[in-house]
């Protein structure tokens, strides 16, 4: 772990094989003897760099009967079990386990999640789509690391995991360093619009007894026994994928491109909210003559605006269009009964502006 955490923290690779070959060899008996200072020295050159890290020599007494024996006798009695599992392996620093694991990853991208059956899905609490997408690789039996800083749904995404493995028939092992970390996956399951709560198995402390072991699992079975079966599950799964359905619907032509402008129903929104307010017009091309504005259209459209402006005013040929409408004395061509001088011309300088106006659509 030691070796891990100086690689992983602080970039301090040190390499074992060669560090067991120089401290190591036969002695005598023709036995394998590691110099154990000598391993420590080498350590400690090697993350010399690394601030507050020293190896201090000195031995420890003390009386290890207390109430974690029996986590030791099961150590014990699981060694091979441990001993050969590969992400045991991966989190002690072993490289070809930790290699093993990585080309094992399953990805899922956000939009295949919609496609997913909603009877398949059994989330009790909201999710966004990371969460989402976590709890689903879990399920494909994906290893990994839920990383955020506090309040950004870390123990709800776990509540989820669990509620969504036991669904599947999976058993969870949940443990924590500290204390409020389990009770803060399990006060989320026991809420009443969850109330999962006695599908969860406290072991936490040295004051749980068999007897309170039993009492729980009586008041589990008993509850698991006397459930009711949810009310038309089918209709309720259905109307939800409806409901998605037409939201990923809305959501596909509100940002797909259009023509003649190229530009998806949300981007020529935000570009039209940008114009200032002398640059916009209640003018709005509609049906035929909208579906009339192809792209060369639109820049036949921008060089009669342009040329417009230049009748009014020869210099502005070699300046931007000023902003304020003009009257043509030379009636200008039409644009589907609509005529450039009903549309506003851009401020001077903004070319966003100027664009827009000749890819006004209606909405």
């Amino acid at each position: 772990m030691l070796l891990y955490v100086l690689e992983e923290t602080h970039a301090v690779r040190i390499d074992v094989p060669a560090v067991l070959s120089e401290c190591g060899g036969e002695d005598e008996s023709g036995e394998w003897r590691i110099d154990r200072g000598g391993v420590l020295a080498r350590i400690e050159r090697a993350a010399a760099a690394v601030p507050g890290f020293a190896v201090k020599r000195r031995a420890i007494l003390a009386n290890f009967q207390f109430a974690k024996m029996a986590m030791v006798e099961d150590l014990k009695r699981n060694g091979d079990t441990i001993a050969s599992s590969a992400i045991v392996a991966a989190v002690a620093g072993h490289p070809s386990s930790r290699q093993r694991l990585a080309q094992a990853v399953t990805d899922l991208e956000p939009a295949e999640l919609d496609e997913r059956r909603a009877s398949d899905d059994y989330l009790v609490l909201d999710a966004d789509s990371t969460q989402h997408r976590a709890i689903v690789l879990v399920g494909k039996g994906q290893s990994g690391v839920v990383q955020g800083p506090p309040g950004t749904g870390k123990s709800q995404t776990i509540a989820n995991v669990m509620a969504q493995s036991v669904a599947e028939g999976r058993r969870v092992l949940f443990v924590a360093e500290k204390r409020a970390a389990l009770e803060a996956v399990i006060k989320r399951l026991s809420q009443e619009n969850v109330g999962l709560g006695h599908l969860v198995l406290d072991l936490h402390g040295a004051s749980v007894s068999r007897k309170d072991v039993m009492a729980r699992l009586a008041e589990a079975l008993d509850q698991i026994r006397h459930a009711v079966p949810a009310d038309d599950a089918e209709a309720v799964h259905r109307d939800f994928e409806a409901r998605r359905r037409q939201l990923n619907e809305h959501a596909r032509r509100v940002n797909a491109p259009r023509q003649p402008a190229g530009l998806s129903v949300n981007r020529m929104m935000g570009t039209l909210l940008r114009l200032p307010e002398t640059a916009r017009s209640a003018l709005r091309l509609r049906g035929d003559t909208l579906a009339a504005l192809t792209a060369e259209r639109a820049d036949e459209v921008k060089r009669s605006i342009l040329e417009g402006a230049a009748q009014s005013d020869p210099a502005a040929r070699h300046r931007p269009i000023a902003l304020e409408q003009r009257q043509h004395r030379e009636r200008p061509p039409r644009i589907g009964g609509a005529r450039p001088s009903d549309i506003p011309f851009p401020a001077p300088g903004n070319v966003a502006a100027k664009r827009c106006a000749s890819e006004k659509r209606a909405f």
